[in-house]
C-alpha cells in the first residue's frame, strides 16, 4: 500500500477557521457584554481545537487517522473506512520520515485508537491492552526492550492504578500508581531481594514501613522519602524498631534490637537498645548515646559467648 498524506488538524480545525471568517456578521448582532462572554467562549474553543492531535490520510482508501506530530508522518491501514475516518479492525503502519515507527493491530474508532490492540514500536518496545479516544486506558502490559515491563491499569496513557514493574535485575514494584509514579499501598523488591512496603506518594515512601533488608535485618516503623541522583532512598524517621540479624555469627556485634526514635536515619531522642553485651536505655543523638540514660551490663554472658569462639 501507498504512505499516507498529512491533514493538518483535522477538520475541526477547518471548522474552527471557517467560524473565524464569519465573526464580523456575529460580532454586530451582540452588545458589549455578550461579546465579551463571546470572545471568551472562543479562546476556550481555540484552546480545545489546537490541543487536538493532527491527523493522517492513507492515499488508498482516503481513511483518516490520529497520531501526533503528524506533520511528519504518514499512515497505512488495512480495514475500514466509516465517514472518512479509520474504523473498525485493522493494522495501521505509522512512518516518519518515511521511516516505520510503530505498527498497531486492533481496534480503532473514528480515527481514535479505542478497544484492545497491540503496539508494536521499532525501538523494541511493545504495548497490548485497552485503548480509550487515542490513549492506554484500562488493563494493558508494555514490554520494553531492555526486558523491563509493567503490567497493570492505565490512565489517559500513564500508569495509574494498580500496578507491577519489574526490571531485568530482578528489581521490582508491586501497587499503587498515580501520574506514572508509584502513588499509594506498594511494595518494593531491590535486586538484592531486600523489600520495603509502604505507603508512596509520587514516587517517594513514607508513614509506617516494614522493611526486609538482603543482610537479614529488619525495619518496622516510620520513614521518610528522599530523592537521590536516579532515584529515591528512605530514612529511619520517627517511632521505629531495628532488629539485627546474625547476631550470634558476628562477636563484635553487640545490637540485637533498638526500639526508640529515630531522625533522618539515625537514632535520636529517647530509646531502648537491647545488646548482647549491654542494653542501654535513654537519651540518643546522632546514633550515639547522649544525656541520661541507665545501662546494665551482660559482660558475663558475652564472656561465655567470647570463650566459645576463641577457646
Amino acid at each position: 500500500m501507498h504512505k499516507g498524506i498529512i491533514i493538518p488538524g483535522c477538520f475541526l480545525h477547518s471548522l474552527f477557521f471557517i467560524f473565524l471568517s464569519q465573526l464580523n456578521v456575529i460580532l454586530i448582532k451582540l452588545n458589549n457584554m455578550e461579546r465579551i462572554a463571546f470572545f471568551l467562549v472562543v479562546i476556550l474553543l481555540s484552546v480545545q481545537v489546537f490541543s487536538q492531535q493532527e491527523c493522517a490520510v492513507d492515499e488508498t482508501n482516503g481513511c483518516k487517522y490520529y497520531t501526533g506530530n503528524a506533520e511528519k508522518r504518514s499512515i497505512t491501514w488495512s480495514g475500514e473506512c466509516v465517514d472518512g475516518y479509520v474504523s473498525g479492525k485493522g493494522e495501521s503502519k505509522v512512518f516518519e520520515n518515511d521511516e516505520l515507527i510503530y505498527t498497531y493491530v486492533g481496534n480503532v474508532l473514528k480515527g481514535n485508537l479505542h478497544g484492545q490492540g497491540i503496539m508494536s514500536y521499532k525501538s523494541g518496545h511493545k504495548f497490548e491492552g485497552s485503548f480509550n479516544n487515542g490513549e492506554k486506558e484500562g488493563a494493558g502490559r508494555l514490554d520494553l526492550a531492555d526486558g523491563s515491563y509493567y503490567e497493570g491499569n492505565y490512565l489517559a496513557g500513564v500508569m495509574d492504578g494498580q500496578g507491577t514493574y519489574a526490571w531485568p535485575n530482578g528489581q521490582k514494584y508491586s501497587g499503587e500508581w498515580k501520574e506514572g509514579k508509584y502513588h499509594g499501598a506498594g511494595t518494593f523488591t531491590w535486586s538484592n531481594g531486600g523489600t520495603i512496603e509502604t505507603s508512596w506518594e509520587l514516587g517517594l515512601p513514607g508513614g509506617y514501613a516494614e522493611i526486609h533488608m538482603e543482610n537479614g535485618d529488619s525495619y518496622l516503623g516510620n520513614i521518610k522519602g528522599v530523592n537521590k541522583s536516579g532515584g529515591w532512598r528512605f530514612l529511619e524517621d520517627g517511632q521505629g524498631t531495628y532488629i539485627w540479624a546474625n547476631q550470634e555469627a558476628d562477636i563484635f556485634l553487640n545490637e540485637i534490637e533498638y526500639t526508640g526514635k529515630w531522625k533522618n536515619g539515625q537514632r535520636q531522642g529517647q530509646g531502648e537498645l537491647i545488646g548482647k553485651y549491654d542494653s542501654y536505655k535513654g537519651e540518643w543523638k546522632n546514633n550515639f548515646r547522649h544525656g541520661y540514660g541507665e545501662e546494665v551490663s551482660h559482660l558475663e554472658s558475652s564472656w561465655r559467648l567470647y570463650s566459645e569462639v576463641c577457646p
